[in-house]
């Protein structure tokens, strides 16, 4: 099945960040639905081929792949680790979280804030907060 206008721009813009939610807004579907629409757009068997298809061929366009991406994003944690850069290392980590699928470490309506201390930068912790931010919504 061919694809329309707007999937064949869906495939362009999900490989720029690989949010669905994204790529289907700058694709031209409308803002409300586009966390829907994403999700179903890269359940479709034409999309995704031919969203691996581009990914495919931009690999061996710039001699990019997957694995030299995670290996700079592992050594990217490393430094910020060494450097005691909390930060840069919850960066790093969220992203090969993304790259694997993993972007929730918890499901439902519990919230899980990750606690790196700069004094300890091996150290991670979760806590799951039941507090109320000033604004009123939970954190």
């Amino acid at each position: 099945m061919e694809l329309t206008d707007k999937q064949t721009r869906f495939c362009q813009e999900y490989l720029i960040d690989c949010n669905a939610t994204q790529a289907a807004i700058r694709a031209g579907y409308c803002s409300n639905s586009a966390k829907v629409i994403g999700c179903q757009n890269l359940t479709k068997l034409n999309i995704k081929q031919e969203i691996d298809k581009r990914k495919a061929e931009l690999s061996i366009k710039t001699g990019w792949d997957i694995e030299r991406s995670q290996a700079k994003l592992l050594h990217a944690y490393d430094v910020a680790e060494e450097h005691h850069q909390p930060a840069a290392m919850v960066s790093a980590i969220s992203t090969l979280n993304r790259s694997h699928g993993i972007e929730h470490l918890v499901g439902g309506s519990e919230k899980t804030v990750i606690i790196i201390s700069p004094k300890a930068p091996k150290q991670v912790e979760n806590r799951v907060i039941e507090s109320e931010v000033e604004d009123g919504d939970s954190v």
